[in-house]
């Protein structure tokens, strides 16, 4: 039986798992030219490995309140390690080839990343896990022994891995939005937010239960700005000029407003036809066609040239 604050965790994770899901098949129906798929293609990635790694882990804890055994707790404990590099890796790729638009840079750091799952695989394995365990906010793995590296060494190594996709995530995605307009403006603004809330409140110690309740809902921000940027609500979309990603048009006006987006100045009205009558109601339409213009036959009045 899990506690509240251990049912807490598996909410944020199950969360976590449908926005970035959301956000996975929000890009899919993106149309891109041929020479943006590996960045599309990368960008995906990063979204479907956070949301299968939000999913093992929400897996992990479930299986730890029954108590799993060393084999369960090895083949978790490598998926989720599989699936987070998986996506660190191809929001790595995606700016490196954004920044540098060379098409190789996306082989070469599946290959990087592809060294770290190994490496990580053989590190869990040398240490032996014997179980999955509960604890106060979550889950931990327990182990038999030590790996082959230093922890000294393999926190250095995992912490390079991981932070440097996530400062390029959210640096990248601010400098997106600060240099663009529209809805892309927006977009890059609200995902770049996003990301440096999520990474950074998981790089913050948890010493309480009000640090935990704190980090979990800073992240949940994080959820809830990603949705505002691929899949706004109806309502907002016109009130803030927001785009549901995938779809082509202009946002629809805000009421009593003209034209593409909210805040759009009231249409002027045109002249009035030159046969319409001023009653008190206003301008009637005119009664059969209008005359044509001196010396233009078969050209309404006013018509340009």
């Amino acid at each position: 039986m899990l506690t509240a604050l251990q049912g807490w965790g598996v909410a944020h994770n199950l969360l976590a798992a449908a926005v970035a899901l959301a956000a996975t098949l929000a890009l899919r129906r993106r149309p891109v030219s041929r020479e943006s798929r590996p960045a599309a293609l990368a960008l995906r990635l990063f979204w479907a490995g956070l949301a299968a790694t939000a999913l093992v882990q929400t897996g992990m804890v479930l299986l730890a309140a029954r108590g799993a055994g060393p084999g369960v707790a090895l083949a978790t404990t490598l998926l989720a390690f599989g699936t987070a590099v998986v996506a660190l890796g191809a929001l790595a790729a995606y700016f490196l080839f954004l920044v540098t638009g060379w098409r190789p840079v996306v082989p070469l750091v599946a290959c990087l990343y592809g060294a770290v799952a190994l490496l990580g695989a053989w590190e869990a394995m040398r240490a032996v896990p014997t179980g999955l365990a509960l604890t106060r906010w979550g889950y931990e793995v327990a182990y038999a022994g030590e790996g082959g590296l230093s922890p000294s060494v393999a926190q250095s190594a995992a912490a390079l891995a991981a932070l440097v996709p996530a400062i390029l995530g959210a640096v990248g995605f601010l400098a997106i939005g600060l240099r663009s307009t529209g809805a892309t403006r927006q977009r890059g603004i609200l995902v770049g937010l996003a990301l440096a809330l999520w990474f950074g409140t998981l790089a913050l110690p948890v010493e309480s239960d009000a640090a935990d309740v704190a980090r979990k809902l800073a992240s949940m921000a994080g959820f809830v700005a990603i949705y505002l940027a691929y899949l706004p609500p109806k309502a907002l979309q016109a009130r803030w000029g927001l785009v549901r990603l995938g779809r082509r048009g202009r946002v629809r006006a805000a009421p009593g407003r003209a034209g593409g987006g909210a805040g759009a100045p009231p249409q002027r009205a045109g002249p009035p036809h030159p046969r319409a009558r001023v009653t008190r109601a206003g301008l009637t339409p005119p009664r059969g066609p209008p005359r044509a213009s001196p010396g233009s036959p078969g050209r309404p009045a006013g018509s340009p040239p």
